[in-house]
This record gives C-alpha cells, structure tokens and sequence, in this order.
C-alpha cells in the first residue's frame, strides 16, 4: 500500500474514534436540547446569535441553501419556539428572523458543547503542537472543494 493509501486509512479510522466522542458528549444531560436539532438548524441559531436580526434572505445567503430548505427548518425551530418571525419595518412584505430566550439558551448550550470538544482534541497538544495542527486544519478546510 502506498504511503498516501496508508496516510488515508490512518485518517479513516482517527475519524472514526473522534466522532464517536462528539457524540458522547452530546449524550451528556446538559445538551438534552441540542440532540433535538439538526446541523443547520444550529447554524441558523448560531447566524441570529451574532446578528440579532436578519431577514429570511439573508440567512439563506449566508448559508448557501434554498428558500425551501431554510422555510422548513425555520418552521422546526418556530415549533420548539427558537426562533420567530418578525415583520420587517423597512419592508412590509417581508420579515426578519430573530432568537428567542429559548434561542439564546440553545445557543449558548451548543458554545458549551463545542468547547468540550474543541478542549478534548487539543487538550493533549502543546503550544507548538495546536499552532501545527491549527495551520493543517485551515488549510485541509480551505483545500477542499465539493
């Protein structure tokens, strides 16, 4: 096997023990309402913690996704009263989205639960090591293209 088949394999199976971890933690009592959201509804959390208010066109721009697909999650997390609509006062026809308390609480769950992980992986690195590792990452992230 080459060196770069071995490298990929090594890869596949670190990958395999490191999400199982993000899961454990999940599992954990504190994230009990962070299991019941899905990624982009999350990220959609996570856009109106910066920005407050956004209207609906935007948070699909900056999420790369259809009106279709950002129409049902929003209906998810209206149901489990995460996020409202509100009208837009510059523009009556359309509206903004916004967190509510509930919102602002996921949100502050999900930084919680990311922090464990991020603490868990370069827990076990030096000063030199996580500058290394943190260069590596950011350019596999911006190396890839799908």
């Amino acid at each position: 096997m080459s060196s770069y088949n071995q490298d990929i394999e090594e890869l596949s199976q670190l990958w395999h023990i490191l999400i199982p971890v993000g899961k454990n933690i999940l599992d954990m009592k504190e994230f009990e309402h962070l299991r019941n959201v899905t990624e982009l509804e999350i990220g959609i959390i996570g856009i109106l913690s910066k920005k407050k208010q956004l209207l609906f066109k935007d948070v699909c721009n900056e999420l790369v996704i259809p009106k279709s697909t950002l129409t049902n999650a929003v209906k998810r997390l209206e149901k489990n009263n995460y996020v409202e609509r509100a009208i837009n006062t510059n523009d009556r026809r359309s509206f903004n989205l916004q967190l509510t308390t509930e919102g602002e609480v996921l949100q502050k769950e999900h930084i919680i639960y990311e922090n464990m992980l991020c603490k868990l992986i370069l827990g076990g690195l030096n000063e030199e090591e996580r500058t290394k590792f943190l260069q590596i990452l950011k350019k596999t992230v911006k190396n890839i293209h799908i």
